[in-house]
């Protein structure tokens, strides 16, 4: 992907805050966003998420 594409790509997404201190991940569906998340193999299902799950996700990316 382009630096372009990329930047585009993550200018997109978004995480909206709901109530009860629930979140969702907006447009995890874009192909350049889902090439950009495979590439650290991170996997976003669709659900609503509590703060501790970010943790859970951060530690589990793959930086090498």
């Amino acid at each position: 992907l382009s630096a372009d594409r990329i930047q585009s790509a993550l200018n997109k997404w978004k995480v909206e805050k709901l109530a009860d201190d629930y979140y969702r991940f907006n447009d995890i569906d874009d192909s350049d966003l889902k090439l950009i998340l495979d590439s650290f193999e991170i996997e976003l299902p669709k659900k609503l998420y509590k703060p501790i799950d970010f943790r859970t996700l951060k530690s589990n990316i793959k930086l090498s």
